[in-house]
């Protein structure tokens, strides 16, 4: 990822799962990864996509981020953050 930011590489990470795990079809990303093109993009390829924005919410974006569905996989996605912090201290 040298000289390549986040969100410049969501989609193409995403496009290569997808070859590799075909059933792929929910997908949690950081606030790094988020702008308007990946969002729109990224609703192409997968059924769910939890990509928080960054900076101050709108009231509609705000509602979204609250959602059942969207706070679930929030905390999935940080879960899984922690085990793979955990895995550098185990080695």
């Amino acid at each position: 990822m040298e000289k390549q930011t986040d969100d410049q590489i969501a989609v193409s990470m995403i496009a290569e799962a997808k070859k590799r795990f075909p059933k792929l079809n929910a997908c949690s990303f950081d606030k790094g990864f988020h702008s308007p093109a990946n969002q729109a993009e990224l609703i192409q390829h997968l059924d769910q996509v939890t990509l928080p924005r960054k900076g101050k919410l709108s009231k509609e974006r705000q509602a979204v981020e609250r959602t059942e569905e969207f706070v679930k996989a929030r905390h999935a996605h940080s879960a899984v953050e922690s085990a793979i912090n955990a895995q550098r201290y185990m080695v």
